[in-house]
């Protein structure tokens, strides 16, 4: 399967050159869960998305790990990453990022401050997601189905990361240090609420015309910022 079709994926592609109709299923499938769950991360609004993928049970193993393969691929010629964390509970967690905004978290000293309190890397992006992807498979792995019972306590999920995810630091210290939110959207706040506000309405916007525009018939590479 080769990375150049994968900008050509459309939520209706019943047909890609080069690939079998298993191969096809499988990119249609992906683009549509990596357009719901990272629609900001691709259009450029917000520097990562943590989601989980769950396996199409009609595609067979092999052939969707050639396909996120060549979503990995495609993505990283377009200065996106995609940093496969753990499975947990019959779905694999993913993280989806961009280096260049990641890169810009580290340019902030308050925030860097913030991250190397917290013990995380801050010497570059790739070294602060590689971090946070370890701590990130902890967390899942603690909670799989596997792990022992008699485990005296279950690895705490990494609040920190969510400077990676595009939270304001206010809202980010304010949750780790437990202090009373202001208002509540696409995560919670703890500054100005008309302020939060307006950003999880700019946010949810833009990500709702990337997945309107792929639901509309637009080519998954078309999408990218």
């Amino acid at each position: 399967m080769s990375d150049e079709v994968v900008m050509d994926v459309r939520a209706d592609t019943t047909e890609l050159d080069g690939c079998s109709e298993e191969e096809c299923r499988a990119c249609v499938s992906l683009a549509k869960a990596l357009v719901s769950a990272a629609a900001g991360v691709i259009a450029g609004a917000k520097p990562a998305a943590l989601f989980t993928l769950r396996p199409d049970v009609a595609v067979c193993p092999g052939v969707a790990r050639s396909a996120l393969c060549a979503f990995s691929r495609y993505l990283r010629s377009r200065s996106v990453e995609v940093t496969g964390i753990s499975w947990v509970h019959g779905r694999f967690a993913v993280l989806v990022w961009r280096p260049d905004m990641v890169g810009a978290v580290l340019c902030d000293p308050e925030r860097m401050a913030f991250l190397r309190a917290h013990g995380l890397p801050v010497e570059g992006p790739h070294r602060l997601v590689g971090e946070a992807a370890r701590r990130l498979a902890r967390y899942y792995r603690s909670r799989s189905e596997t792990a022992p019972k008699e485990a005296p306590s279950k690895a705490p999920f990494p609040h920190e990361i969510g400077l990676i995810l595009g939270y304001p630091l206010e809202d980010v210290m304010g949750f780790v240090e437990g202090r009373k939110e202001t208002c509540r959207g696409l995560w919670r706040a703890y500054g100005d609420a008309d302020a939060a506000r307006e950003r999880f309405a700019r946010l949810a916007k833009q990500e709702a015309q990337c997945r309107h525009s792929f639901e509309r018939g637009a080519a998954f590479g078309a999408l990218l910022a």
